[in-house]
């Protein structure tokens, strides 16, 4: 839940890039 929370303060732009390394990770 924090981690969807500074995606979202984060932005669009940064979030998609967290997606791609969290897709990475996983």
């Amino acid at each position: 839940m924090r981690l969807q929370k500074f995606m979202a303060e984060a932005g669009v732009a940064s979030r998609r890039k967290c997606e791609e390394l969290i897709c990475a990770g996983l």
